[in-house]
């Protein structure tokens, strides 16, 4: 919004006519006229009596459009924030649920495998994600652990089972 429409907002808002405000600012009607269509604009001494007369500040009268333009601004880097502060929040949830971010037996699960190779018996526990099923840790048998080489980091609970499975079978043993 320009000083003009400052000016027509203000009169009409005051009530005043245009001959009505130019007594009081001491200019003539068609003055006001040109003000309000932009044509010309009221000097320094004529703005604090318009600023006076609408009751507002002088600053809130010359610049209106730039406090504006300031408030628009303010609500973008507002809204901006509240969307980065939703944003996190669905980050940190998802690496709660789907990235090992909380272990609480209600989001996870063991499996526990028994394998038994020239007459040895050989235990494994594999503990996942109920949701991505992916596995978080393996322990057992330090004959399992040392010969496997286990890197299950990223793997599912099926493939480390299916894995355990192959070794024992190709290797003359079994698992259930």
């Amino acid at each position: 919004m320009n000083i003009g429409e400052q000016i027509l907002k203000y009169r009409k808002k005051e009530g005043l006519s245009q001959e009505e405000l130019s007594n009081k600012v001491g200019v003539t009607r068609q003055t006001i006229s040109k003000w309000e269509l932009n044509e010309t604009l009221p000097d320094l001494k004529q703005s604090i009596i318009l600023s006076k007369l609408f009751n507002i500040s002088i600053d809130e009268f010359i610049n209106y459009e730039r406090i504006n333009k300031k408030d628009k601004n303010n609500k973008v880097v507002k809204t901006i924030i509240i969307i980065i502060i939703i944003l996190i929040g669905i980050f940190m949830l998802y690496k709660i649920i789907y990235n090992k971010g909380v272990n609480d037996a209600s989001i996870s699960s063991n499996v526990y495998i028994e394998c038994i190779k020239d007459n040895y018996k050989y235990n494994v526990s594999i503990s996942y994600w109920n949701i991505s099923k992916t596995v978080y840790q393996v322990d057992g048998s330090k004959y399992i652990l040392d010969n496997m080489n286990l890197d299950y980091h990223n793997y599912t609970v099926i493939e480390v089972i299916n894995d355990i499975n192959n070794y024992f079978n190709s290797n003359g043993g079994s698992c259930r």
